[in-house]
């Protein structure tokens, strides 16, 4: 009986173990599937254009442009899903700045690779193609911003500063002295208006850019991008991880510094945009984007899976937007 009761359990053990191993062994035979992507916050967008964009401006969901060296201009209708090149009449030089006021018609600045006389106001009517120039300076222009089809502001280097009030016939300067180089500007109706450029100036005009005051100065840094929504709420950015708010304390509007606490003092902020008074985002060197949702006090890391530097943001609203930088980088938002 013992003798019997053995034997069981070992055909028992023996037929579990079996079992057991065919279990085992299945799994093995099923495909191992194929590693899924990364899922970035930011998605890579196909251009076929390898070149360092310097700007991107989006006039709906669906229709931008963004330019770059080499006389490179690319523009949209599908929202990014194509970006076909416009054509350029030939000449040697660099784009720097865009400004869309409809689907058609975009003003562009920059360079022509020429002396003495190297800045360069273009205009296109036909989205983006053949544009042609409207007025030649000295020097390059590296920022462009049109209210509507007549007012226009233009800046550069040797602290050219021009505007028009025509649509562009006539670019007259401004009649300030500005001892510095202009990297950006932006005006909130034909009178108000700010720009930024180095000694880490920040001037303002309420005149329509024919005069200029001083209203912020730090000769280590330089400023390439200011934003504002209203006269309230304004932002600025630039070298040393700077990021300047413009807000009330104590009754007294000012600019008053922030920094992004997680990156180093090295940081170099490129470009910045804000869609209302809370949500805004901000793009630098070797691929950082940070978004903010209370009114730049605090910041977000976003991923975008690449390490160029990112130059410009434009957002259309607080789910969709686009970023251009450095090799050919074009980044829409796909946030988790």
């Amino acid at each position: 009986m013992s003798l019997n009761k053995n034997i069981i359990i070992i055909l028992v053990s023996v037929i579990f173990s079996m079992y057991g191993c065919k279990n085992d062994e299945s799994p093995n035979t099923t495909p191992t599937p194929d590693p899924k992507p990364p899922i970035n916050d930011w998605t890579f967008q196909q251009s076929n254009a390898f070149v360092n964009f310097t700007d991107i401006f989006f006039i709906s969901s669906e229709v931008g442009w963004v330019v770059g060296e080499n006389n490179t201009i690319l523009s949209t209708t599908s929202g990014g899903k194509q970006w076909p090149e416009a054509p350029v009449n030939s000449f040697e030089g660099n784009f720097r700045s865009v400004h869309l006021i409809d689907e058609n018609i975009g003003w562009i600045t920059g360079d022509k690779n020429e002396a003495p006389k190297d800045g360069y106001v273009y205009v296109s009517s036909n989205g983006g193609a053949y544009p042609e120039p409207q007025k030649i300076i000295d020097f390059p222009l590296n920022t462009v911003f049109n209210l509507d089809k007549e007012h226009g502001w233009t800046g550069g280097e040797n602290g050219q500063m021009l505007y028009t009030t025509d649509g562009g016939f006539n670019w007259n300067e401004s009649t300030s002295s500005l001892d510095f180089t202009i990297f950006d500007v932006h005006f909130l109706d034909k009178d108000k208006g700010w720009a930024t450029g180095t000694k880490g100036k920040i001037i303002r005009s309420a005149d329509g850019g024919v005069t200029w005051q001083n209203e912020y100065d730090d000769p280590d840094i330089d400023l390439f991008s200011i934003h504002l929504i209203d006269s309230l709420h304004g932002w600025a950015c630039g070298t040393d991880n700077t990021i300047l708010i413009w807000e009330e304390e104590n009754g007294i509007k000012q600019w008053s510094l922030q920094r992004v606490l997680t990156e180093p003092s090295s940081m170099v902020w490129h470009d910045i945009f804000f869609i209302d008074d809370q949500i805004g985002w901000i793009v630098g060197n070797s691929g950082t984007v940070y978004k903010s949702v209370d009114g730049g006090k605090k910041w977000i890391k976003e991923s975008t899976g690449v390490f160029s530097h990112l130059n410009a943001v434009h957002m259309v609203n607080a789910q969709k937007g686009w970023i251009a930088g450095d090799e050919g980088v074009i980044l829409t938002y796909t946030p988790l």
